[in-house]
């Protein structure tokens, strides 16, 4: 059963009350992004104006398992007084604190741990977050971290740790306490499929020309120049790479031919590194080389509690014979 509660008061179950009417409501998620809830209220709700925006924590449960956690990020209302609201989920609450300039020598998972501690002293309580999984490649390496702007804490994270490192974050709920993790990717495959003539009802494969890449052009940080008023060009990584800037994706350039890309690397400085970061950028964009589906499936767990329902960030199985596809 989905429901949804404000400030731990229930403002939605499908058997509704007359005093606590909702319609429509809807969760969209997305991993490593905030989420979105969104229900209408009609007037007589009991809650009708007892929530706040931006105050008022929201969270969405189905089955007792709790599948959103947030706050109120705006609303409308029609002629006829009906409230829709709209919600953000709690990654947002990165938006809501400054991180100093600085210059700092740390590890990403020391970096990561500075940052939270700086987010948590300017929130209140229910924003703030426990540094929890950290998966992501080099945690434990040092890299210089400089900035000498005020940002908020997710420009910071992006800036600093994704746009470089890639993965993506991710909150959950343990007791009273919000984790806030740092994964590479997610390696969880769950136990339903999608699978055609059962509760696969739509797939759309497509192929599209306009990322593709088979040479890579990493550049990074520009390099001091040698003379002062000489121009500074960009980090290259001929020294490290036998006298060639590029690298290249051998199987892509037999099937499309030579197309390179240029790809900038933040806060890199060191050719080798460098080299790093091309290479498994290199190799994650052609682990699907430019394929894309979209599919729309029935989640079987809504007619049998005992098959684990779909959840984001789990894994699952596509199979459909007709399509030539068995894949996860």
């Amino acid at each position: 059963m989905f429901k949804i509660y404000a400030d731990g008061q229930l403002l939605y179950e499908p058997d509704q009350k007359s005093d606590m009417l909702v319609v429509g409501p809807t969760c969209d998620a997305e991993a490593g992004l905030s989420g979105q809830l969104s229900f209408t209220m009609l007037p007589g709700h009991y809650l009708y104006d007892t929530i706040k925006k931006l105050k008022t924590e929201i969270v969405a449960t189905l089955d007792d398992e709790e599948i959103f956690r947030g706050r109120i990020l705006n609303w409308d209302i029609d002629f006829y007084k009906n409230k829709k609201v709209h919600c953000e989920g709690d990654i947002s609450y990165l938006l809501d604190s400054m991180q100093p300039p600085h210059d700092l020598k740390l590890t990403i998972t020391a970096y990561l741990t500075w940052m939270i501690s700086e987010h948590n002293i300017q929130v209140d309580a229910p924003k703030r977050f426990t540094l929890g999984d950290i998966t992501i490649d080099d945690a434990l390496v040092e890299h210089d971290f400089i900035d000498a702007s005020f940002r908020d804490t997710r420009e910071s994270i992006d800036s600093d740790l994704i746009n470089v490192f890639g993965g993506f974050l991710r909150t959950r709920r343990v007791g009273a306490v919000t984790y806030l993790d740092y994964l590479k990717e997610y390696t969880e495959t769950g136990e339903q499929a999608l699978e055609f003539g059962s509760n696969l009802i739509d797939l759309t494969q497509s192929l599209s020309s306009d990322e593709i890449f088979t040479i890579l052009l990493p550049t990074g940080e520009p390099v001091p120049p040698v003379m002062e008023g000489a121009p500074s060009w960009p980090l290259t990584i001929e020294s490290v790479n036998n006298g060639s800037k590029l690298l290249e994706n051998v199987d892509a350039v037999a099937q499309f031919g030579r197309i390179v890309k240029n790809q900038f690397f933040e806060k890199i400085t060191d050719p080798a590194e460098l080299k790093a970061a091309g290479e498994d950028f290199l190799a994650k964009a052609y682990k699907a080389p430019f394929n894309s589906y979209t599919i729309q499936g029935l989640d079987l767990h809504l007619l049998d509690k005992a098959i684990q329902q779909f959840k984001v960030g789990l894994l699952c199985r596509i199979k459909s014979a007709p399509h030539g596809i068995d894949l996860t």
